[in-house]
């Protein structure tokens, strides 16, 4: 399958998830870090059944997580981070993600000069017609709203961001909202 514009399902904590995105052509799959997200043996168990999208890990939601915890155990591509982690970008050798609202850009704008490790910033925004601020970095769209989709198609960013679903148990799990904007972004 190819999509219109590339997608980043993130929160993904299971591997259906993970095995139906992944065929539905998506570039990114994020994995939430930490207390609230997978442990390092049920994310490689994940991980090592699907192949093609890029690895997020997304750190940015638990501040109790350190850099080493997450390059010592969890294999992937990039590290999302949010505006407190702002000085692990001084850390070498490791791409970043900056995850932040909207009203944080201008916070970040400075901070943010120069560093090349960073690659991308997902952008969270209240409404579509909100979004103003340009950025140096590539910028991917969280999507709040699925329906956001076709005006979000007309903005100039990198990426369009989505949150996975929960299994109701395993091999269970409601697609609704991932399907209807992969399906309205299929070429």
């Amino acid at each position: 399958m190819s999509l219109k514009a590339k997608v980043k399902v993130g929160h993904v904590n299971n591997l259906s998830a993970a095995r139906y995105c992944a065929g539905m052509g998506v570039d990114f799959l994020g994995f939430r870090m930490g207390d609230k997200g997978l442990n390092p043996v049920a994310y490689k168990e994940i991980i090592d059944w699907i192949s093609g999208p890029e690895l997020i890990l997304e750190a940015h939601r638990d501040q109790a997580l350190t850099l080493e915890d997450i390059t010592s155990n969890y294999p992937g591509h990039y590290i999302e981070i949010n505006k407190d982690q702002l000085h692990w970008l001084e850390s070498s050798g490791h791409q970043f993600i900056l995850f932040i609202e909207q009203s944080d850009l201008p916070f970040v704008m400075t901070r943010i000069e120069g560093k090349d490790n960073l690659k991308y910033i997902e952008l969270s925004v209240d409404a579509i017609e909100d979004l103003t601020s340009s950025s140096p970095v590539p910028v991917m769209l969280f999507l709040r709203d699925p329906r956001w989709v076709e005006l979000a198609m007309q903005l100039n960013v990198f990426a369009l961001s989505i949150n996975s679903g929960d299994e109701e148990r395993p091999g269970l799990m409601d697609y609704a909202v991932v399907a209807e904007v992969l399906e309205s972004l299929e070429e």
